[in-house]
């Protein structure tokens, strides 16, 4: 049997009756049910809009395209992180530069109720070679209620249409475990956090009108996290205020709780030697290991000595310029890792301790 796309109005239906069309054209359609027919449309959508100028980079897009065309099979890309730090600008830019017909996934209760009609709707050819976007996935289909998992065959690929699959989140807890590490489901996974340094001198750069404040923005924002929302309403109190940062942030509606990416130790036997996110949160002036064991390596005249440090062990200070730091004092003796019920290790004196720095930014402005 052959399909076409019926069109009524600005809705399309798969069909072989009244006005046909042969094939999807590029651009926007949500998908929505149809209560008296019993089937899913797809309802146009306008183009996505861009800003005049974008931060960040997208270079990414090239590779996940290509990997697209050249595969003949889905691809899922998973767009990961911190809300206001442009998933979501990054996923629409993608839709654009992709010229392909893009199905926008808004109305999970239908999909939920009517799963099996919503499986039958995509298996048709006339969605071969469509992106799916579902902009917050994990607040769409929650994991808990295991809803995730009626997507799992349709991203398993059973039909023979080539779909890209395109999801942003907020919090990578909230994806169900069926989904990681397999990457016939999910081949790509992008993670947003803090914005990088580059980017906010950038944004200071473009919308600050007196740039003698850039520092005092530059300051500011180390004690938050930095997502375009605070950085650009910072900047517009700064412009209408004609006041520095500083002088202004209190009274905005921003709380301390920002990461450290960047570690360094002081010591000269036992050196870092790979950079890694150390995730630490600072509240009330109080900081906290996000998790609870974190592996280190060390260099040293005996080779590498891998370390795996408990969150509970370790107490953070602060210098005299308020900066924090802590001190590993455990290291393993056969320099292989150690986990945390292993007891062969050695406890170095005071005098050798290790004392690692912790900055916010990898870099001076």
């Amino acid at each position: 049997m052959s399909f076409q796309w019926s069109c009524l109005e600005d809705r399309l239906y798969v069909t072989n009756t009244t006005k046909l069309i042969n094939e999807l054209e590029p651009g926007n359609y949500a998908l929505r049910w149809d209560n008296t027919l019993k089937t899913f449309y797809l309802a146009k959508r306008g183009p996505f809009e861009l800003p005049d100028k974008l931060y960040g980079d997208f270079s990414s897009i090239e590779r996940y395209l290509s990997a697209f065309h050249a595969f003949d099979h889905n691809v899922g890309i998973l767009l990961n992180g911190l809300k206001g730090t442009g998933k979501t600008l990054f996923a629409k830019k993608l839709c654009i530069e992709s010229n392909l017909p893009v199905i926008l996934i808004e109305n999970e209760e239908e999909i939920l109720e009517f799963s099996n009609k919503f499986l039958d709707f995509f298996n048709n050819p006339l969605l071969n070679e469509c992106i799916v976007f579902i902009d917050e996935f994990e607040k769409k289909f929650c994991k808990d209620d295991e809803d995730q998992e009626i997507l799992l065959s349709l991203y398993d690929g059973t039909s023979s249409n080539k779909l890209l699959f395109l999801m942003t989140t907020n919090e990578a807890n909230d994806i169900s475990k069926y989904f990681t590490n397999r990457l016939g489901r999910i081949r790509y996974r992008k993670t947003y956090e803090s914005l990088p340094p580059e980017v906010i001198e950038a944004v200071i750069e473009d919308l600050l009108e007196n740039q003698t404040y850039k520092g005092s923005v530059i300051e500011v924002i180390k004690d938050y996290i930095a997502t375009y929302d605070v950085l650009i309403n910072i900047i517009k109190e700064c412009n209408l205020f004609n006041k520095p940062a500083y002088e202004l942030v209190s009274e905005l509606n921003l709380k301390k709780e920002y990461k450290f990416y960047y570690l360094e130790s002081n010591s000269d036997k036992y050196k870092l030697t790979h950079p890694f996110k150390l995730e630490l949160t600072l509240r009330n002036e109080s900081m906290h290991f996000n998790r609870a064991y974190y592996p280190f390596r060390f260099s040293c005249s005996d080779g590498p000595i891998d370390v795996i440090v408990r969150s509970e062990d370790v107490e953070v200070l602060y210098d005299e310029d308020l900066e924090p730091y802590f001190y590993i004092g455990i290291l393993h003796k056969e320099g292989q890792a150690i986990t945390p019920k292993d007891k062969r290790y050695k406890t170095l004196p005071p005098s050798e301790k290790v004392r690692i720095n912790v900055s916010s930014f990898p870099f001076l402005f």
